[in-house]
């Protein structure tokens, strides 16, 4: 069985694969992308959460395909607990845990952190796809609003190995570090983030290319001005 799509404007059925309609000339791919996110099933978001976190540059034609926002929000779930954990550990080092319980219930820390980090990396992530759709029409293309979101989001997961790597970093450095040690490790862990901010960047214009038919290096340049707001504020 072929199936097909209804055009909108000519009321003709398509067969799924046509981005135009061959009857009318109507740009199908609002139409499709519509219909292959209500597909969605809840494994197939897992499974491009797992693909984001392992290989983020083989998910670009899945969501061109059908754009979804439920994916990034997960991954923002995972940054989230993961940085609480990390803030938990920190405070872990300088007070026994016994201790700290006593000055400021650790379950409720945790859960304030990880409120905190949904709160911060939600905003990051609605910031930088209402940056990148202008980028995108600036560019000369038509900025679609989800598939940016998606990209956005779904390309963050690249992320998580420079985030890790720092976190291991300062983790390891022992309590009796010296004022200069800690400084360069903290010094360390922010240059890891800012490379890494770098390679979202890249891998993100090259998604954005694709989907949209506009230059990345051209993309890249004007993103520019993001890792510099990161670097500056953490």
């Amino acid at each position: 069985m072929e199936f097909t799509i209804r055009c909108p404007n000519c009321k003709s059925n398509v067969p799924i694969g046509y981005p135009v309609c061959p009857y009318c000339g109507y740009d199908l791919r609002a139409v499709i992308r519509l219909r292959a996110r209500r597909e969605l099933t809840k494994w197939d978001i897992l499974t491009r959460v797992k693909k984001a976190l392992v290989s983020p540059w083989k998910i670009f034609n899945d969501i061109m395909i059908a754009p979804d926002s439920v994916g990034p929000l997960v991954i923002i779930f995972i940054f989230s607990v993961f940085s609480a954990l990390r803030i938990i550990i920190l405070l872990g080092r300088e007070f026994p845990l016994d201790i700290l319980y006593a000055i400021f219930r650790v379950d409720l820390l945790i859960l304030l952190s990880i409120i905190a980090g949904l709160f911060l990396y939600f905003v990051s992530w609605i910031f930088i796809s209402i940056y990148f759709n202008f980028v995108i029409k600036l560019l000369g293309s038509k900025p679609d609003s989800s598939l940016t979101r998606s990209l956005t989001g779904y390309s963050a997961g690249i992320l998580f190995i420079p985030l890790l790597v720092s976190s291991v970093i300062i983790l390891t450095v022992p309590n009796t570090s010296s004022i200069e040690a800690l400084s360069y490790v903290s010094a360390l862990s922010r240059a890891i983030l800012f490379v890494g901010t770098l390679i979202y960047l890249l891998l993100l214009s090259d998604g954005l290319s694709k989907a949209y038919s506009i230059n990345k290096i051209l993309v890249f340049l004007l993103s520019i001005p993001i890792p510099l707001v990161v670097f500056l504020v953490f």
